[in-house]
This record gives structure tokens, sequence and C-alpha cells, in this order.
């Protein structure tokens, strides 16, 4: 018996040990978006304080050491009141489960022992480590890509508010596999929201240190957090503008070419009357905010020029 609970099969318990970790990160993703609900103020309100106070919008997101939010609150260690009661009851659920589903003592301690470590690794360790400055995960040459994609994503978080005031994006700190299950995942930073980032300040009553100055206008954030990528992505599109108007002015002038050599010997009147009915369908194009499509013949349209062969 004793060896049976030392030594359990190799293959169930690495499936239990898989099983534990996603079901640990499950209830982590929907703990963190309880706390972000407004649904039992008080751990709400106690969570917030790291958000608005400590690293909220307009506010340097890392420091060369982690600013602890339980200062003053019952804490163990730096994990606050919020995060010990719901976890240590769903803790005891899920023992009381595995006990009466009689699973054998060897996978019940592996199972409570990764919901135990696996959170404490991932919302407590790692995520504290996001707000450090020189983490050695971000010059690891393994771990650097995936370290710094999820450090970007949990800024997102920090800066995502919907206008009733509710964080309401990115609640996974490393991964964020039911972010995307649930439809929370978001990549890009959006506008930042003054009215929400407000009407939760004023919810919660978390106003100290306010400093209006480093609050940023609705749209800076989201320039400024994004970076090249959001530069990057405006070059694009005004590429792909340019590319598109190039293609209409090149088909509005070979359909006026076409339709001229096509009727003769009256093709001045037929020029006119092409560009009439062409512009007229070019703006009306424009003004429903459609492709424009113009009302020139659906036949095939010359080329005005010859490709130069290549040497």
């Amino acid at each position: 018996m004793l060896s049976a609970v030392l030594f359990p099969k190799i293959a169930p318990a690495a499936i239990t040990l898989v099983l534990s970790c996603l079901f640990a990160e499950f209830l982590g993703y929907w703990l963190h978006r309880l706390l972000h609900s407004d649904k039992i103020a008080f751990l709400s309100r106690g969570h917030l304080i790291h958000h608005f106070l400590i690293y909220g919008p307009g506010q340097p997101m890392r420091h060369q050491h982690y600013h602890d939010s339980t200062a003053g609150r019952f804490s163990v260690g730096n994990v606050g009141l919020e995060w010990l009661a719901p976890s240590a009851a769903l803790l005891a659920i899920v023992w009381a489960a595995l006990f009466l589903l009689h699973v054998p003592a060897a996978y019940q301690v592996i199972a409570l022992t990764t919901l135990v470590v696996w959170p404490i690794f991932m919302f407590s360790y790692l995520h504290d480590r996001m707000h450090q400055t020189d983490f050695w995960m971000s010059g690891h040459p393994l771990l650097r890509n995936w370290f710094m994609q999820a450090r970007r994503l949990h800024d997102i978080h920090h800066h995502s508010i919907d206008p009733a005031g509710h964080m309401d994006a990115n609640f996974g700190i490393g991964f964020f596999w039911f972010d995307r299950v649930f439809g929370t995942l978001s990549r890009r930073h959006r506008p930042f929201n003054r009215t929400g980032f407000e009407t939760a300040r004023r919810r919660y009553g978390l106003t100290e240190h306010r400093d209006e100055t480093a609050l940023p206008a609705a749209g800076e954030l989201s320039v400024a957090l994004n970076g090249g990528a959001e530069i990057r992505r405006r070059a694009r599109k005004g590429v792909r503008r340019r590319v598109l108007w190039r293609s209409r002015r090149r088909r509005f002038l070979g359909a006026l070419l076409h339709s001229a050599q096509s009727v003769s010997p009256e093709w001045p009147v037929a020029l006119a009357w092409t560009f009439v009915r062409v512009s007229l369908g070019w703006v009306h194009a424009k003004a429903s905010g459609g492709v424009a499509r113009f009302a020139a013949p659906q036949r095939h349209t010359p080329r005005l020029w010859k490709r130069s062969a290549k040497p």
C-alpha cells in the first residue's frame, strides 16, 4: 500500500499531472475573471489596488523590483486575501470530490500538489516577474519569445477597460488557452477608455495618488504601447491604399480608351458619355463605401502600356 502511494504507475501519474495543470489553469482563469467582475466587491477591490494604484494606465508596467499591493492588508507573502480565500475554498472542494470518488491516494497527492504549485508559480511568481525590468526569462534563448509574448498580453490586460469599468481581456498569465476558448483573448492594445477607468475608480474608491496628467488621452495609449507593430500596420495599410487607387485609375483610363476605340466615327461623343457614366459610378461607389465598380462595358480592358521585356 505504501509503495503504491509513493510510486504510482508512470503513465497514469503523468496523465494526472497534465490534467491537474490544465484544471489549475482553468480555475485560475475563472478566479481572475471573478476578481474583475465585481460579483464579490471586497475581493475585486483588493485585486484592483494592483491594477489602478500601482500598475495602472499611465504608470510604468515594470520596475527594478515588484511593487507589492498587499501593504496593510492580510496576505501570505505577497498573495492577498482576494486570492487566498477563493483558492482555499476551491482546493477543499476538489479534495472532497476526489475523496468521494475514491481516487487512489497517490493520485490525490499528485492532483492536490499540482493545484497548489501551479497557481503559485503562474499567478504569483511569474506574474510578479512580468512587472520587473530584468527578469532572467527575458534573456533566455529558449524562453524569451514565450515570456515576452505572455508579458505583452498581460500588459494588454492591464489597459483593457470596458465602459462599465471592468477589465475584460487576457485573464491568463503565462498561457492563454482559456482566453481563446471563452473569447477574451486580445492581441492588441485598445484606445484608453477614460470613462470606464474613472467609473471603476469611483466604484471602488481607489482615488489615492491621482495624477490626471499621467493618464493618456483616448487613442494615445494604443499607439504608444503597440509601438513598432502599430506603426508597421499603418504603413502597410497606406501602401495597400495607394496600390488600390493606382489600380482604380488604370481601370478608369482603360475603360475610357476601350469605349472610345469601339465607337467610330462618333468617338468624341462616346468618350464624353463614358466619362460621365464612369465618374458618376465612381462617386456613387465612394459615397456608399463599397468597391468602385465602374459603369463601363464588362469586357476585356486593354493595357495602356506594355511591360518591358526582362533582359
